[in-house]
């Protein structure tokens, strides 16, 4: 109950939402939050935009026996809820059945945990339903659509049924639906210390900045994933204050070392700090690069995208300690809960959310399966280590996979090569510190593949022994790489981006058998070509795994 009222004071409520304050009553009942941005019409039929998670798509009125047809209603549908009006016959075998479109929004699948509702929101016992189609413990996949058939029927045969009609609000849960919500899809103009916000968002209120009430890193919440999002609607350089600085969001604990996350506008940059208060990671932008911003916590990794673009990764959260300051938009609190006066947002913002749901789990297996379907040939795991590896600098903690990428029985193999990059910065103390090395280093060609630092950003190149046949830079906020050799041909895919190409001629098949080589493939470090290791890295890659195919094309 008390997340819904704390919601509320940010949804401006008139008339053309009466639906809405409706179905946010309902979630009271079932413990969702809020749910803003609809349109209802004359016709009483809802529509909205920009839904996210898995949704109802569509109710179609399918069949009946000896049903009221004409009185029974779908009246609404919006996200994963259906409200209804029923109307049955004095017949105990009267029944009416509708089909429910439902879609998977998100990029990992979720699991049905059946439909629910709360006793004030459905007003005849007698009347009970069946869903069939789909049942409790099935999954549904990314971008995947199923329908299921939804009857209402009388619970028990009896001679004659006084109470015909049923008012229902039910609600198809799946996990990872938000736990607590707010969502603002009109522009809300923020204009500073004591002067009001003009907008939905204000709601009528005398306010000079939104307290959405979300502890982000609550006991509660400690664990779950968030989203924040906005676009940008009239912040423009010219409006970027010197030596000032406006925040556009902030949820931090507010006192050394200040752990959380606050994204704001400072000396004329967009400026995002994120981190445990022990490592905080802090990111820039031009005032002209941003017009829409999102920032994901998944699983404890804190990922950012800019514009639509893909996610980027950040940092890790999971050591992040548990504390109950709120989530504001348009200024930051003190560590007393006061608004600071030097941190008030002047500029419009629109579609502002926040969503907090259970953790999904990072989806990186959708890019694992798209990398299985790209190959499309049986791979074997030539090496794996799921857990995090430190690397010091030293030889002591090298990993030597001892699998032979190129030497003359496996150079026309295919292979994929994965790892993820938890902390790895120019800080290092070998200016080209590589990460990955496949590469014959007692060649004056240095035929191979490497991947590694290049000043303030990483390098790739790939060499067949006459010259180098591709290279690509990458910027040090990749955290997840896929290096993908496929027949002769070699790709790679960075966090959530597509598989591309490592150059535009992409070609490999010259490559001499004269130049294969017995030098195994290593992650920290190069192996020189008096056998010693070179280039050592300090930092700490993840989720090794290097798969070969099973056969020579």
């Amino acid at each position: 109950m008390k997340k819904i009222k704390k919601y509320l004071s940010h949804i401006s409520i008139t008339p053309k939402l009466l639906g809405l304050i409706i179905i946010v009553t309902l979630i009271m009942g079932i413990g969702y939050a809020n749910i803003t941005g609809i349109d209802l019409s004359l016709s009483g039929v809802a529509s909205a935009s920009g839904q996210t998670g898995v949704v109802i798509s569509n109710v179609t009125y399918l069949s009946n026996n000896n049903a009221d047809v004409s009185n029974s209603n779908i009246n609404t549908y919006y996200k994963s809820m259906v409200d209804s009006t029923i109307t049955l016959r004095d017949d105990p075998n009267s029944s009416i059945t509708y089909q429910v479109s439902i879609i998977n929004l998100t990029n990992s699948a979720k699991e049905f945990k059946g439909v629910v509702y709360d006793s004030n929101f459905y007003d005849n016992e007698d009347i009970d339903f069946e869903v069939t189609g789909i049942s409790i413990g099935d999954t549904i996949d990314p971008n995947e659509t199923i329908v299921a058939n939804l009857t209402f029927k009388y619970k028990e045969q009896q001679q004659h049924y006084d109470e015909r009609v049923l008012n229902s609000y039910l609600n198809f849960k799946f996990d990872g639906q938000a736990i607590e919500e707010y969502e603002i899809s009109s522009i809300c103009e923020f204009n500073g210390e004591n002067n009001d916000i003009v907008g939905d968002c204000a709601n009528g209120q005398h306010i000079d900045y939104i307290n959405t009430g979300i502890s982000l890193f609550s006991a509660e919440n400690h664990d779950n994933d968030f989203e924040i999002g906005f676009t940008v609607d009239n912040i423009d350089p010219s409006r970027f204050r010197t030596g000032k600085v406006d925040t556009i969001f902030d949820s931090i604990n507010d006192a050394s070392p200040y752990p959380g996350v606050v994204f704001r506008i400072e000396d004329g940059k967009w400026y995002l700090q994120v981190g445990t208060g022990v490592n905080n990671k802090k990111l820039k932008w031009n005032p002209e690069d941003i017009q829409s911003f999102v920032l994901k916590k998944i699983s404890n990794k804190v990922f950012y995208s800019i514009n639509g673009g893909s996610d980027v990764y950040v940092t890790d959260l999971t050591t992040i300690p548990t504390f109950d300051n709120p989530l504001t938009i348009g200024t930051a609190l003190s560590p007393a809960g006061v608004p600071n006066s030097d941190r008030f947002l002047i500029g419009d913002l629109a579609n502002l959310y926040v969503r907090v749901t259970e953790p999904t789990g990072i989806p990186y297996d959708i890019i694992d399966q798209e990398i299985a379907d790209f190959m499309n040939e049986t791979m074997t795991v030539a090496y794996s280590s799921s857990g995090a590896h430190v690397f010091d600098g030293t030889s002591a903690n090298i990993i030597d996979t001892g699998v032979e990428l190129l030497n003359s029985t496996n150079y026309q193999k295919s292979f994929v090569v994965t790892f993820t990059i938890d902390e790895f910065t120019s800080s290092n103390q070998v200016k080209q510190a590589t990460l990955f090395n496949i590469k014959d280093e007692s060649n004056s060609t240095y035929p191979g593949l490497m991947l590694r630092l290049s000043g303030n950003r990483y390098e790739m190149a790939m060499k067949d022994g006459t010259g180098t046949v591709a290279q690509v830079y990458l910027p040090l906020t990749i955290h997840r790489i896929n290096i993908i050799k496929k027949g002769m041909e070699f790709y790679y895919q960075v966090d959530f981006d597509s598989i591309t190409p490592l150059s535009d001629t992409n070609n490999f098949s010259n490559y001499p058998v004269s130049n294969t080589f017995n030098i195994p493939a290593t992650f920290g470090c190069n192996i020189e070509s008096n056998g010693n290791y070179g280039r050592m890295i300090k930092g700490t890659l993840s989720d090794m795994k290097i798969q070969v195919s099973a056969s020579t094309p």
